[in-house]
C-alpha cells in the first residue's frame, strides 16, 4: 500500500497506483540493513521510478508519521493501516505492489521461509507450518 498525505493529489485518487506515480516525489525509504524487507519490497516496486528518498527509516510507523507531517510518500503493508495515524491515507498499489518485469507472479512478489528444530516440533509449529503450506 501506498501512504500518502490527506492533502497530496494523489490521496483523492480512484485507481491504484503505478511506480510512475512517484516519478519525483519525496520518498520515505526504508534503511537496507536495519528494515532489509521493507527496503527490498520497496525497490523492487519502485525500479522503474525516480522518487527522491528523503529519508531512510528502520519502522513503518516513523514512515507513516513522516507522511503525516508531509515530508513524503512511503510504502507500508496494509496492516499498517491499524495504527490509525492521523493525516495519512492508504492507497492501492498496482499488481499488489509488484513489478512484472521483476516477479513472475506478480501477486505473491514474497518469499517465505520457516526453520524449525526436527528434533522439537511442538503442535503450534505444526499448526504454523499447516497454515504456511496453504498460503
Amino acid at each position: 500500500m501506498a501512504v500518502v498525505p490527506t492533502d497530496h493529489p494523489l490521496a483523492s485518487s480512484d485507481r491504484a497506483l503505478t511506480p510512475q506515480d512517484f516519478e519525483g516525489q519525496p520518498v520515505i525509504g526504508y534503511d537496507p540493513q536495519q528494515s532489509r524487507y521493507f527496503h527490498e519490497l520497496s525497490v523492487r516496486f519502485l525500479a522503474n521510478a525516480h522518487p527522491r528518498i528523503e529519508q531512510r527509516v528502520h519502522r513503518v510507523l516513523t514512515a507513516m508519521l513522516l507522511v503525516a507531517a508531509d515530508r513524503g510518500l512511503a510504502l507500508a503493508p496494509a496492516s499498517a493501516s491499524s495504527l490509525a495515524v492521523p493525516g495519512v491515507v492508504f492507497k492501492t498499489l498496482v499488481h499488489g505492489g509488484g513489478d512484472t518485469a521483476l516477479d513472475a507472479d506478480p501477486e505473491r512478489p514474497v518469499e517465505l521461509y520457516a526453520v524449525w528444530s526436527r528434533e522439537s516440533v511442538s503442535p503450534v509449529v505444526r499448526r504454523v507450518l499447516d497454515v504456511m503450506l496453504t498460503v
